[in-house]
């Protein structure tokens, strides 16, 4: 009876160990990623000027509104799935989705912009100040529709290692690329809008590889 109840006893101590680990992976990851970011904002401060800041913040406003819909919600549906074979499934689907849904948005923003030129929503909803930089919200939703599907496959999967690691190293990529594009001449806001898209690319590479490595025999 005793030796039951220790087993028990080890048994929960054990997934909670575990729980606390997970939990610890996380937080590391997330804070890792603050701190980075926290420490190359006076650096990007004196590089760029708040109002390169503020349309970066309307590229980052226009991709995560678009990026809603990216995955049609199936990234959902990868954690509850009861083999493994069915969570690749639902991840190739979100992957074709996301590609088909950016692909199809490029040009349904192009037709927009088009269509908008000259008249008064360009100032209203500020799309002007984009400029070329607009045709690039695409590219910023695949990065995060790929980012939501890898991150709840690797949830499935437990391995939290590797997305604390992607967190990390996409804001430490984005922060880095940021500061290094800035002395190519010419590119002004364009260095705060590709190095945040390359802060995810680094991020969603982390993740894919790491699939690709486990799907290897």
């Amino acid at each position: 009876m005793r030796e039951t109840i220790f087993r028990i006893v080890g048994l929960r101590h054990l997934r909670e160990s575990m729980f606390v680990k997970n939990v610890a992976k996380l937080v590391t990851g997330s804070v890792a990623s603050q701190f980075v970011a926290l420490g190359f904002a006076p650096i990007l401060a004196r590089l760029y000027t708040p109002e390169q800041f503020g349309i970066l913040g309307l590229f980052l406003s226009f991709t995560s509104i678009l990026s809603i819909p990216s995955t049609l919600g199936y990234h959902v549906a990868i954690v509850p799935t009861r083999t493994v074979e069915e969570a690749e499934t639902h991840l190739r689907l979100c992957v074709f989705l996301t590609g088909f849904y950016s692909l199809l948005l490029f040009f349904c923003l192009k037709i927009f912009i088009k269509f908008i030129n000259g008249t008064t929503v360009t100032g209203r909803y500020n799309v002007g100040d984009l400029g070329i930089w607009f045709f690039l919200v695409p590219i910023g939703v695949c990065f995060i529709g790929l980012s939501r599907a890898f991150t709840f496959y690797q949830t499935r999967q437990n391995r939290f290692g590797t997305i604390a690691l992607a967190t990390a190293a996409q804001s430490t990529g984005s922060a880095v690329s940021q500061t290094a594009l800035f002395f190519i001449p010419g590119l002004g806001v364009g260095g705060l809008i590709i190095g945040n898209l390359l802060g995810r690319l680094v991020g969603v590479a982390i993740n894919a590889a790491n699939i690709f490595y486990h799907a290897i025999p």
